[in-house]
């Protein structure tokens, strides 16, 4: 890591009017980029900025993204902010688990456009992507057991491998670098903020297992396996392995650091609940595969600069894709929606719901005791079924408010019961857990969190008492001053508190109980198993 002469002048020259001090967090989700300034000294958010950034459906499971709408974010918020009026001390990125295809040049990466027919350059391969079966399926057959038990027992269509196996096969002459895009993207602003740093390169973990199927992280022996052709992971070029300004990783994980804290260790499940469900658990003490759930991985928690080959954090995580993106579909789609904000809309529903209740004089949820979601058709739709004397039917979206209401609560205990589901198998596992703490967007949701409570037998639920949307950058600028300190990312002290959910309002005994029953057809229909 070596600063720009003029930049070190620059700063050098900026310091004698005592700049004040600041670490940036960067949070990349799925449609918005967000950075966070924060005091290097007491840890407060000074500002925050962000921007919003797309996603491409293409269909036949294709979604991208461009790197060339990142990078106007990242100039819009980083003027915003005013950045050169601090002196940066250091930097953490969460983004999403998207990866960038792009040709090496010396050291720079020119964008590679995966979708020639249109105009924009799409250099990014969307963590939603799922257009790999075949490769997926390959995989699956030919990778050894003992790999695929780090993933649940296989590996599915939306992870970085099969994208990658694909890319292999439809481009077999473009000597193309691939990057996670988390990587490039702390790369791409340490160069902005004046380092000069080479293209990625990848170092395995202590254990030779990728976070979550990711890029980077694997040892030589699997990439070989794959036969990549002319594809390479990060840098192509033999250069020696450079200390970084900052530190990165998907974005799950730093919605984690945030509030995570060593008395959380082997007692709590982590939930990230947003347009997707990410489900975190880590221990010291447990190391066992658990099917269904991806881990043990190595090298999240402590060892992130890959020194110690003993480090002994076992991380895991379960997931579900789509899950609130299904909401946001819900709204954006269903014609009895008349409201122009999400958040608006939410609430309408809840008041709707309360007075259905006074009317029918009974819960909305015995309305819905018979309906269940558990397919989705692609990134398009939502497939709703009613059971009705042991048959299937769809149930017809119609303009009626009632039809809305209804499918929103089959919603929201749907996503309450997949949480319900990765608890339970964690459990059936031996992990042990005894309490939950959830965050994101759907943290807000206090009829998901009653759900949840109604069919865990009352497991004590917390919620951080900071703003969901800020989770990201703090969890970010955690990661950035540990890595600059040479420390873990959680070995901060705790900056929330929790909120217990015990303080919400819970439902009337005999609906806990129809709660239960309702989960336990939601498993018998569904067949889940947690990937």
């Amino acid at each position: 890591m070596v600063r720009d002469d003029a930049c070190l002048k620059s700063r050098h020259e900026l310091a004698i009017f005592s700049m004040q001090e600041v670490g940036i967090g960067v949070d990349l989700g799925s449609t918005e980029f967000r950075v966070g300034v924060f005091d290097y000294n007491t840890d407060a958010l000074i500002r925050e900025a962000k921007d919003k950034v797309p996603y491409y459906v293409q269909g036949n499971g294709i979604v991208t993204q461009c790197s060339a709408d990142i990078l106007a974010a990242v100039e819009k918020v980083f003027d915003s902010l005013q950045l050169n009026n601090y002196n940066v001390c250091s930097l953490g990125v969460g983004a999403t688990c998207s990866m960038l295809v792009g040709k090496q040049e010396d050291q720079d990466v020119v964008p590679f456009n995966l979708v020639p027919r249109e105009e924009k350059c799409h250099d990014i391969l969307f963590w939603m992507h799922s257009a790999a079966i075949e490769e997926t399926a390959y995989l699956n057959d030919t990778i050894d057991k003992s790999i695929l038990s780090h993933f649940g027992g296989k590996l599915f269509s939306e992870m970085a491998i099969p994208k990658l196996m694909q890319l292999c096969k439809t481009y077999t002459k473009d000597e193309l670098i691939v990057l996670d895009l988390h990587r490039w993207l702390l790369w791409r602003l340490s160069l902005k903020l004046g380092y000069k740093e080479t293209i990625p390169i990848n170092v395995a973990n202590s254990n030779g297992i990728a976070h979550d199927g990711e890029l980077f992280g694997w040892d030589e022996k699997f990439y070989q396996t794959l036969q990549l052709n002319k594809i390479y992971i990060g840098n192509r070029n033999e250069v020696a392995h450079s200390n970084q300004f900052g530190d990165s990783c998907i974005d799950c994980y730093t919605n984690w650091f945030q509030s995570w804290s060593s008395d959380m260790l082997d007692n709590t499940l982590f939930v990230v609940a947003g347009t997707s469900t990410c489900c975190l658990y880590a221990s010291n003490t447990f190391n066992s595969f658990i099917p269904g759930v991806w881990g043990p991985f190595r090298d999240i928690l402590i060892n992130r600069k890959h020194n110690d080959i003993d480090e002994n954090y076992s991380v895991y995580e379960a997931g579900i894709s789509n899950t609130g993106l299904l909401l946001e579909k819900l709204y954006e789609t269903h014609p009895a929606v008349n409201d122009t904000d999400i958040a608006d809309f939410l609430k309408k529903i809840e008041n709707d719901i309360q007075s259905i209740e006074s009317r029918e004089s009974r819960s909305i949820h015995l309305l819905v005791d018979r309906m269940f979601l558990f397919e989705t058709s692609g990134e398009t739709g939502l497939t709703f079924v009613k059971m009705i004397s042991g048959c299937n039917s769809k149930v017809h979206e119609d303009s009626d408010p009632i039809d809305l209401i209804l499918r929103y609560v089959v919603l929201i205990e749907t996503l309450a019961f997949q949480i319900a589901d990765v608890f339970n198998v964690l459990k059936l596992g031996n992990a042990n857990i005894s309490n939950i703490v959830i965050t994101g967007s759907q943290a807000k949701n206090v009829r998901m969190l009653n759900i949840v409570d109604a069919v865990l037998d009352k497991i004590p639920i917390g919620t951080p008492d900071i703003d969901n949307a800020t989770a990201g950058v703090r969890g970010a600028y955690r990661l950035g001053k540990a890595h600059q300190k040479d420390i873990s990312p959680v070995s901060f002290s705790r900056n929330t508190t929790l909120r217990s959910h015990s303080t919400e309002k819970k439902f009337l005994p005999d609906i806990y109980d129809h709660l239960k029953r309702k989960y336990a057809n939601y498993k018998t229909i569904t067949k889940t198993n947690i990937r």
